[in-house]
């Protein structure tokens, strides 16, 4: 991300992210890195003051990738089980952070990418995992902050170039409505809401697909 902001153009428009510039990205990360640095190192939430903002004049570059290194290097020392503080209605516990990081500094590299260069990627086997977070944590996330009824219908989605890629979508109880199937970078962007839906080849009940896929974003 930081390479892509020093290619520029900085102002460049993210597509997956309305009114915002490459600037206002690159910015958002750091700010996000510090935050998530303040509930590793304390675990409690940052208040007024607590989160560092870049100088007048500051390489913003090199403001991101310092606070990354330091997220980095805090979470590599603490226990992944230690307690946390954090917004996500799942366990509070370190390793959330990790994982949460990871997907999100991924998912803003390509945006930062594609507003920049024009072409970007995702890891395969980062991108899966990344399926699987927003399974646990994102859908019940936009489920209470959004105060939308989630389809009560289950489909598969099947990310085709990595082993293990089947994921359930809905309540593990009821059998199989739909499977969409991409690889699990399309997947993945799909489900983040930077590729349309109609990048999955969708087996079964269309209108099941469909439910899933028209949830408010993450």
């Amino acid at each position: 991300m930081a390479a892509a902001y020093r290619t520029g153009p900085v102002d460049a428009p993210v597509a997956a992210c309305p009114g915002w510039d490459v600037t206002a990205l690159v910015q958002h990360m750091a700010y996000i890195h510090r935050w998530a640095d303040f509930a590793v190192r304390n675990a409690a939430a940052a208040g007024p003051g607590d989160v560092a903002e870049p100088g007048t004049g500051a390489d913003l570059a090199d403001w991101l990738r310092t606070g990354a290194a330091m997220l980095a290097d805090d979470l590599a020392a603490v226990d992944p089980h230690a307690p946390t503080w954090h917004p996500f209605p799942v366990e509070r516990t370190a390793w959330i952070w990790a994982r949460r990081q990871a997907h999100e500094t991924s998912m803003h590299r390509w945006d930062a990418e594609m507003a920049t260069i024009g072409s970007s990627s995702l890891d395969p086997r980062l991108a899966a995992d990344g399926i699987t977070e927003y399974i646990e944590l994102a859908v019940p996330r936009i489920a209470q902050r959004e105060h939308v009824e989630l389809p009560t219908v289950t489909v598969r989605i099947d990310c085709t170039d990595v082993a293990d890629g089947d994921h359930l979508l809905g309540p593990v109880d009821q059998p199989v409505a739909a499977t969409l199937r991409a690889t699990a970078e399309r997947a993945l962007l799909v489900l983040m809401g930077r590729a349309p839906g109609s990048d999955f080849e969708i087996d079964g009940d269309v209108g099941a697909a469909s439910a899933w896929l028209s949830i408010p974003g993450w």
